[in-house]
């Protein structure tokens, strides 16, 4: 295909594109889509937004005491993922909540302010926002629509009524007349082009009777999903007002001469362009203004009869955002003088702009941190603003697995190619979530769960949260109470001023750990966790940078040094898990095995039934040494016959939570699972230890004089490290070395 053929071929997909859209269309063919469907063509900005979201549906996700719904559009399907926000799905129900309170009404009488600490995602939620939004305006069920002006030229020596030809002449015998509308003129026969700054909707041309009239007729087609009171209720803006009172008055009443000035085009949100979509920054400068149409330009095409109207062009923040979204960014950085308006524009959905009112049409969101809102909190306008605000607190993460996506996405886009060593980004989500916990206060909780509440140290309270697991140490009773209590633990700060998640290490500080770790020299070829750990620990030294490093420890808690060290740590175990793992020395699935063949056991013990041999068939007694093997293991503290009644209890559980599903004995008894695991490896140390210094020889004429029985096992684990962990050949050999610093401390 040459040039010629590629741009012939596109430009008609183009042409096809386009009327496939309706990207133009006359003021009859929009009347004939609202009559079709009155609601969708109608809806306001917040319920649009809440449709968009609505289109993305929702799905539910692990979250902290059970499953929780996340809204998808968060997820950013139409970009691949880019841009998605991980967790905050507790925020997102609220904010969708108020959205779609105010969808009910018809209008958001209210400034959505989001505050939470620096880094805590609440640009990210409204920037998704704005750009799902946007992707629903480019799909047929997501069509949005404004109008423009149109004025056919002028022909030089022959003027009609109004100051071009055909306007207003009567059809006579070899006069074809006016077209039906100018929507579709040619670009050689127009004259002008005024279009409407505030993207007004077009059924706002007609009368309130008329429009009512409209959307009841449509109503018996299709009944609306919601009130559409802003739209019969609702006013054209003032310069389409001043053309249209110019034309009604000079075609003498006649409106459906003066529609045929009317082209109606379709338009899309899109932040990078500023349609629908705004993101004001802390400005020393006001949201909008307006200038009136210069008799140059555009003006000069008008028709005599509009040459004199004073015409009032609105433009600015406001006016840009207008039946979209509106962020202000960092909104209380600005003077408060600055934002006063809002007090009315939100109750009233009216601004002044200029000699004029301008109706607005727009969900308003804001951003702010937790410093400038307690600030002003003790400003003398606090009260008037926060009656004219919907608070939603946006904290940090509190969920490892949550945290780790932003930190792979930051890595991805600051080092591609760059190798990532296994456990780093899960060490240092692990780290920041252990700063941003608080210590339970044991008197919150009732009396037989007191202690144990009050037991819960930082890494035990990280890992309830992230997966729902008690501490091993603990017996069922005390399991049972605590996963009871765990909303409660969830929650117990939600309502105070220092919430849970306020304060911590937020995750711009730690991409600022890997940013400095990628620049080190010595991060060439892999980012290993002892040379990012390395770092994340020069940070903690700078206690005057960071806030914090400065909260005052807490039993426990608040300890950021021990924090690293803890992180550390995680990273060594899961290290010497996988390079147990790869070295084989533990047939695939035996701990598995062992453990379904306890279950099995127990259930058949308290049950009084028999268990079948897998070698001979016969059905035999429980084994009391495969009972007591595993319960000794365990240091089961209640008796072995509660122990495994309780076990007993908690399957029966889940079959009737899940009927028909087999249930996941690895997913249901995660500690008992853990314990055997640990058992086999821990049987395997020694072994492992021998191999080590084997592993450290790789490539040396001292690997060469082994056997090479012993050369092929070291072959075999490197290369499971590489293929089953994803090491690369520097970051497994320091694996090792951690793998025997963690064995020589016991």
């Amino acid at each position: 295909m040459d040039a010629r053929e590629f741009l012939s071929d596109a430009g008609n997909r183009a042409r096809e594109s386009f009327e496939r859209d309706r990207r133009l269309l006359t003021f009859d063919q929009y009347v004939d889509l609202a009559l079709a469907d009155p609601y969708a063509l109608g809806r306001s900005a917040v319920q649009f937004a809440v449709d968009a979201i609505d289109h993305f549906g929702t799905r539910e996700v692990p979250g902290i005491g059970g499953p929780v719904r996340r809204h998808a559009l968060w997820d950013a399907a139409w970009s691949g993922g880019r841009g998605a926000v991980s967790g905050q799905e507790a925020v997102q129900e609220r904010l969708v909540r108020v959205l779609r309170s105010a969808a009910e009404e018809g209008r958001l009488d209210r400034l959505v302010v989001l505050h939470g600490p620096n880094g805590s995602a609440k640009s990210s939620l409204v920037e998704t926002l704005m750009l799902g939004a946007a992707h629903y305006s480019t799909l047929p069920e997501g069509a949005l629509y404004r109008f423009h002006w149109i004025f056919p030229k002028r022909t030089e020596g022959e003027e009609g009524s109004l100051g071009f030809v055909a306007l207003g002449r009567p059809k006579e015998e070899g006069n074809a007349g006016p077209p039906e509308s100018y929507a579709l003129l040619e670009p050689d026969a127009l004259g002008a082009r005024i279009p409407c700054e505030l993207r007004d909707d077009p059924l706002l041309l007609l009368a309130p009777p008329a429009r009512r009239q409209v959307l009841a007729e449509g109503a018996k087609r299709k009944p609306p999903r919601r009130t559409l009171r802003h739209l019969e209720e609702g006013d054209l803006c003032p310069k389409c007002r001043a053309i249209f009172d110019g034309l009604f008055a000079a075609y003498r009443g006649d409106l459906r001469r003066v529609l045929r000035h009317v082209q109606v085009e379709r338009w899309f949100l899109h932040p990078r362009f500023r349609s629908g979509a705004v993101v004001v920054p802390p400005q020393q400068s006001v949201d909008a203004q307006v200038r009136e149409v210069s008799a140059g330009g555009a003006a000069a095409g008008l028709p005599a009869v509009l040459q004199h109207v004073s015409l009032a062009e609105p433009s600015g923040d406001l006016v840009d955002a207008n039946r979209g979204i509106l962020e202000f960014s960092d909104f209380l950085k600005r003077p408060i003088e600055l934002s006063k308006y809002l007090l009315s524009t939100t109750e009233k959905g009216t601004v002044p702009v200029g000699p004029f009112l301008a109706h607005l049409n727009m969900v308003m969101l804001a951003t702010t941190n937790e410093h400038y809102l307690d600030a002003f909190k003790q400003s003398p306008d606090w009260t008037s603003f926060k009656a004219r605000m919907e608070l939603v607190s946006v904290p940090y993460l509190l969920e490892p697995a949550k945290e780790e996506p932003v930190y792979r996405t930051f890595l991805a886009a600051m080092a591609p190619g760059r190798h990532v060593a296994p456990h780093v980004v899960e060490a240092l989500a692990l780290f920041s979530v252990l700063t941003r916990l608080r210590r339970p206060d044991p008197s919150a909780y009732p009396e037989g769960v007191r202690e144990v509440v009050a037991s819960l140290a930082p890494v035990d309270k990280a890992r309830l949260y992230a997966t729902g697991e008690p501490p091993d140490a603990l017996g069922e009773q005390a399991r049972r109470a605590l996963l009871a209590v765990l909303p409660d633990l969830r929650d117990e700060y939600r309502d105070e001023v220092d919430y849970e998640g306020r304060h911590g290490a937020s995750a711009r500080e730690i991409r600022s750990v890997l940013a400095a770790a990628a620049a080190d020299s010595g991060a060439a070829d892999c980012l290993s966790p002892r040379l990012v750990l390395g770092h994340l620990r020069a940070l903690l030294r700078e206690k005057t940078v960071y806030l914090f490093l400065r909260i005052e420890p807490q039993e426990g808690y608040h300890r950021a040094a021990e924090f690293a060290d803890a992180a550390e740590a995680f990273a060594r175990r899961r290290t010497l898990e996988d390079l147990q793992e790869a070295l084989e020395l533990v047939p695939a699935g035996e701990h598995e095995r062992r453990f379904e063949r306890y279950v099995a056991h127990a259930v058949a013990f308290t049950q009084g039934e028999r268990v079948r041999n897998p070698v001979t068939g016969a059905a035999e007694p429980p084994d009391r040494e495969v009972l007591e093997g595993v319960e000794r293991l365990l240091a089961v503290k209640e008796s072995p016959d509660a122990f495994r009644r309780n076990l007993v209890a908690r399957i029966g559980a889940f079959g009737v939570e899940h009927p028909g599903t087999k249930p996941d004995l690895r997913a249901l008894f995660p500690e008992i699972h853990r314990a055997l695991r640990e058992d086999y490896f821990r049987t395997m140390r020694e072994k492992v230890r021998k191999m080590e210094t084997h592993i450290l020889a790789f490539g040396t004429p001292e690997f060469d004089r082994l056997e090479p029985a012993r050369q092929e096992v070291v072959r075999r684990a490197l290369a499971n490290m590489e293929r089953k962990f994803g090491y690369c050949p520097k970051c497994s050999r320091e694996a090792v070395v951690e793998v025997r610093k963690l064995l020589a401390e016991g």
